[in-house]
């Protein structure tokens, strides 16, 4: 976020919590929830997910039609699903940590509060 980048606010995470993703009923392909983006194989294996933020600052990914790529609305990043790398910066996205469970895509999603500077 540009504002933490300048020194404005200070990010602090407040809680992690472990999220669940029900994959019955998912075809294969790349399919997005509310937090995440992630793809299915044909044998029903999640390949990859990623979280929603945009890396530029901390707009939603949405998906686009095509499901191969995402695009931040804010300023219009877009980042290839295929690469995971944003076409228009030269920086990439990182993938998640997760495990399949019981019929279902878990991952941890950390919370954060911007702490303001201190009034002197």
């Amino acid at each position: 976020m540009q504002l933490i980048d300048q020194g404005v606010f200070s990010r602090k995470a407040q809680a992690t919590d472990v999220c669940r993703v029900e994959l019955d009923g998912r075809g294969e392909g790349t399919h997005q929830t509310d937090d995440i983006i992630f793809h299915l194989n044909a044998s029903g294996d999640v390949l990859w997910a990623i979280d929603r933020v945009c890396d530029h600052a901390s707009g939603k990914l949405v998906l686009d039609k095509s499901g191969a790529s995402a695009t931040c609305p804010l300023h219009g990043w877009k980042l290839n699903l295929e690469t995971r790398s944003y076409v228009n910066a030269q920086t990439s996205k990182h993938a998640l940590e997760f495990e399949v469970k019981n019929g279902a895509l878990e991952y941890e999603r950390t919370r954060y509060v911007l702490e303001a500077p201190a009034r002197t």
